[in-house]
């Protein structure tokens, strides 16, 4: 499946990165989901193919440079409450990708015994990103060598490829969980620190207030990214920033500038097959 559709469509968490970044969030975020990648899109299926020097013929061009800042627009933006199952999946899925492979069993019934909801909030992101007008200028038009998976684009209509030009990434994010009745319920620190211990990993944790707890690992993850489309014609020949939707459009009708956007236009999460 690649592509989960949010139980809660007022999810603040997941809309703010569609508005704001034009981006999906990631069902497992994980280190080395970065701009300059692509993607093979299907319906919700995505699969990653490479960077994009990988598909492009001859020598390639010098690309534009990757430039971060911090992602203030996130700042104190926290997820709507999910149910139990999927809260456990979700920390530990992060506490995985920061390099604690607990099942989410042992969160539900270790971390947090008699949790019914849970609430998300990633701290201290920062975005990635290629500036889309130097890349237009540097790949658009170039010849694309002849794959297997460039073969794919031009023989499968219903294959889009994309690229990644954004991406959110943190190595901190904190969890809270609630009881039935809606209190806050505090993590088993015995329990933490046993996993934690067992884990033999570099990762920090610390209890806020209303029973909040951070977790703070070495090395930043990714949690979301936005894409740009791009069509391989039957001249084998890149076109940045078109979709195959665009060749619907009239003739004579101007080509529309590029423009991040989700791999799916939908609240949700992400999951990168292949």
């Amino acid at each position: 499946m690649g592509f989960r559709a949010c139980p809660r469509r007022d999810d603040p968490f997941t809309a703010k990165i569609r508005e704001t970044y034009a981006a999906n969030v990631v069902a497992a975020p994980r280190a080395g989901i970065e701009p300059l990648e692509t993607l093979a899109v299907q319906d919700d299926r995505t699969e990653p193919l490479g960077h994009l020097r990988y598909i492009l013929e001859g020598d390639v061009p010098d690309l534009p440079q990757v430039t971060s800042a911090a992602a203030v627009g996130l700042s104190g933006t926290r997820s709507a409450e999910v149910n139990v199952k999927l809260g456990a999946e979700l920390s530990a899925t992060f506490l995985a990708a920061l390099g604690v492979p607990i099942p989410s069993a042992s969160v539900e019934t270790t971390l947090w015994r008699g949790a019914s909801s849970f609430s998300f909030e990633v701290r201290d992101v920062n975005e990635h990103r290629i500036d889309l007008a130097a890349l237009g200028q540097a790949i658009n038009g170039l010849p694309v060598a002849r794959t297997p998976s460039t073969e794919l684009f031009i023989e499968d209509k219903s294959q889009q490829l994309v690229l990644i030009t954004r991406t959110l990434s943190s190595a901190s994010f904190a969890v809270r969980a609630t009881r039935a009745g809606g209190q806050a319920l505090a993590v088993s620190v015995d329990g933490l620190a046993d996993l934690l211990g067992k884990a033999e990993a570099s990762l920090s944790w610390e209890r806020d207030r209303d029973d909040w707890v951070s977790f703070t690992g070495a090395i930043p993850v990714v949690f979301a990214f936005a894409v740009v489309p791009c069509l391989i014609g039957a001249d084998r020949r890149l076109a940045f920033g078109l979709a195959r939707k665009d060749l619907m459009l009239a003739p004579g009708s101007p080509a529309a500038e590029p423009e991040e956007r989700p791999v799916i236009d939908r609240l949700g999460l992400l999951t990168l097959d292949g």
